[in-house]
């Protein structure tokens, strides 16, 4: 309660919330913590979506697939994630995912969109502009370049 998460993690956003504890649901399915979709999402068009088992373990696993839930070699770097150990198939409502995502992410020229689907049930997490504070880039380098192509300011 007395660290400021925001200061510390040059997020300037978070730095004058004033500190409280909040409850929320356990997300889980099937006696798993639930599965991360981030949707990187650019003016209302998702592109491409990282998924995150084990976030809160000491086996944490990442894999970036875009909206045809193709693998792509793309991983943000510095981060103690490991790629899935499979190539998994699309989660149950995968095209209403992307629907809730485009739809939230309409008019912003760049959010993450994070959703859970807990056997069909599709749940909100949060929306980002700047995940991981803009401080991790993506591996190989070129993926930079990909992402950071679709991205069209509005000013």
């Amino acid at each position: 309660m007395k660290r400021n998460w925001g200061a510390e993690r040059c997020e300037w956003a978070y730095r004058a919330i004033r500190p409280r504890v909040l409850f929320e649901e356990l997300l889980e399915f099937g006696g798993e913590l639930a599965i991360d979709y981030d949707f990187y999402c650019f003016d209302g068009e998702p592109r491409f979506l990282r998924v995150l088992e084990g976030k809160w373990g000491s086996d944490k696993r990442a894999t970036v697939y875009d909206t045809q839930f193709r693998l792509h070699p793309a991983k943000l770097a510095k981060l103690p994630f490991h790629p899935v150990s499979n190539e998994r198939a699309a989660p149950p409502n995968f095209g209403r995912m992307l629907e809730i995502a485009a739809k939230l992410s309409r008019g912003t020229d760049f959010i993450r969109v994070d959703l859970y689907n807990l056997g069909g049930r599709v749940v909100f997490g949060e929306m980002t502009n700047y995940p991981h504070a803009g401080r991790r880039p993506f591996s190989p380098p070129e993926w930079e370049l990909t992402f950071g192509s679709y991205w069209v300011s509005r000013r």
